[in-house]
């Protein structure tokens, strides 16, 4: 027959992890240990509010105790309540029998926030008096109004910019859309100009020359001699 003993330590468990979901009590869970053939009589539940440092936790305040008797302690979950929002708390649980206590089994865990505390600002819009139904589709038409605005703006302040960058790529470097437009604006009156010009040109230049060579002719023709 195997030796009487304290009992084995308890274990935690927590399948919502170790925050709580509300601000002033949290649920712990575990798994009732073996008694090592001495019933258990009594969990002894410690716990305390503590914050982080470097390496380790510092406690804050008192600690506080509880015995969890039969047959409470049989259901392996107990609610720690009166407890602050926001904040840390160690837990310390171990199973006594007769002969002495278990180890402990140690954890950490936080509160949520106080709801209360939240700033809360006027809504954008009353709601009062119409359906769920009706309230959904009142969000959703303002939030599609306020889209369509913010749409608009950027789009309006694009092709501002754009229409700026092309102004001061004509006065300076002499491209953009701008001079592109304008050189094809002016291209046909530039071209009929030089051609107006090139037969101007062309015909004094004929005129010129029938002069230079009309002296010429009376000074060969033998007539004169």
């Amino acid at each position: 027959m195997p030796e009487e003993s304290a009992p084995e330590n308890p274990t935690f468990i927590q399948p919502g992890g170790n925050i709580s979901t509300y601000p002033n009590h949290f649920e712990i869970r575990w798994v009732i240990p073996a008694d090592n053939g001495r019933p258990i009589l009594v969990f002894e539940l410690k716990y305390s509010k503590v914050k982080r440092d470097v390496n380790s936790w510092i406690r804050l305040g008192e600690v506080k105790a509880i015995e969890i008797k039969d047959p409470e302690w049989r259901s392996g979950r107990f609610t720690i309540r009166d407890l602050e929002p926001s904040s840390y708390y160690k837990v310390e649980l171990r199973a006594k029998n007769e002969i002495d206590y278990s180890e402990s089994a140690t954890m950490i865990f936080r509160t949520a926030s106080d709801p209360s505390s939240r700033s809360k600002g006027p809504p954008p819009f009353s709601l009062s008096g119409i359906g769920r139904g009706e309230e959904q589709e009142a969000i959703s038409e303002q939030a599609g109004i306020s889209t369509t605005a913010i749409i608009i703006i950027v789009v309006v302040l694009i092709v501002l910019i754009c229409v700026l960058i092309d102004l001061v790529a004509y006065f300076r470097y002499q491209w953009g859309v701008f001079y592109f437009f304008r050189n094809m604006c002016g291209k046909p009156v530039n071209e009929k100009n030089k051609s107006a010009a090139k037969a101007e040109d062309g015909k004094a230049s004929k005129i010129e020359e029938e002069n230079e060579e009309k002296p010429k002719l009376e000074v060969d023709n033998p007539a004169f001699e």
